[in-house]
C-alpha cells in the first residue's frame, strides 16, 4: 500500500505559484507555510478533538489541529487511523513528543473545531493513507524522542515543513511536479521499489 495526496481546485486559488517558479506544485505550499505559519506554546493545551483530563498532563485525542496566530488562516489537522488516537507527553518523559496512529494530514485555510470531528475550514491538500508506511513513534510500546511521526507534525508547526517533505520524496513525489485537481501520481519506479521491498519484508 502507498499514500495518497489529493489536491482540492481552492489550492490553485489561494496559495497558486507562491515561489513563483512558473508551477502549482506542493513546493508552493511549503513556500506558503513557511511564510504564514507560527503557534504559541500555550496552542497545545487545547489542541486536540476531544481531550479531558488535567490541563498540565499529557494530550491525546482521535485529530490534534492548529491555525496559525500569525492571522494567515493557515492551518492543519492531523488525524489518527480508525480505532487510532494521537498523543503529545507535554511534560511527560520523552517531553514534548508526539506519537500515536498518524493517518491523514489535511491542510488549508482556517479550522474547524467547532464540533468532536474537526477539519480545515477550507481543504488545500489531504495526505492519507500515511499509516501505512509511517511508524506510531514508539518502541515496546514506548513514546521515542525525534521519531518521524512526532518531526513531521512538529515541523508543520514550525512552519517549515521539512520533515513532512522529506518523507513524500521517500514515497516517490517530486514536490516541484505541476499538480492537477485530485489525486496525485508519485514516481511509479520508486514506489513499485517501496512496495517490492515491503512485499520482502512479509515474505520474510
Amino acid at each position: 500500500m502507498s499514500i495518497t495526496v489529493t489536491v482540492d481546485s481552492a489550492f490553485f486559488t489561494d496559495v497558486g505559484d507562491h515561489n513563483n517558479d512558473g508551477v502549482v506544485s506542493l513546493s508552493d505550499y511549503f513556500s506558503y507555510l513557511s511564510s504564514n505559519m507560527g503557534f504559541s506554546p500555550w496552542d497545545l493545551f487545547d489542541s486536540f478533538n476531544g481531550n479531558t483530563g488535567w490541563l498540565l498532563g499529557p494530550k491525546n485525542g482521535t485529530q490534534f489541529g492548529l491555525e496559525s496566530n500569525t492571522g494567515s488562516g493557515a492551518a492543519f489537522v492531523a488525524s489518527a487511523a480508525t480505532g487510532g488516537e494521537l498523543h503529545y507527553t507535554l511534560f511527560d518523559n520523552p517531553t514534548h513528543t508526539f506519537y500515536g496512529d498518524l493517518n491523514t494530514i489535511e491542510v488549508g485555510s482556517g479550522l474547524n473545531d467547532s464540533g468532536s470531528v474537526w477539519s480545515t475550514s477550507q481543504s488545500w491538500i489531504t495526505f492519507d493513507n500515511l499509516s501505512s508506511v509511517l511508524g506510531n513513534g514508539t518502541v515496546n510500546g514506548q513514546p521515542q524522542p525525534d521519531n518521524e511521526l512526532h518531526n513531521i507534525i512538529y515541523s508543520l508547526m514550525q512552519g517549515d515543513g521539512e520533515a513532512l517533505q522529506d518523507f513524500l520524496v521517500a514515497q516517490g513525489y517530486d514536490l516541484d511536479a505541476a499538480l492537477s485537481v485530485g489525486v496525485q501520481s508519485a514516481d511509479a519506479a520508486l514506489v513499485g521499489v517501496q512496495e517490492y521491498v515491503d512485499d520482502l519484508a512479509l515474505a520474510a
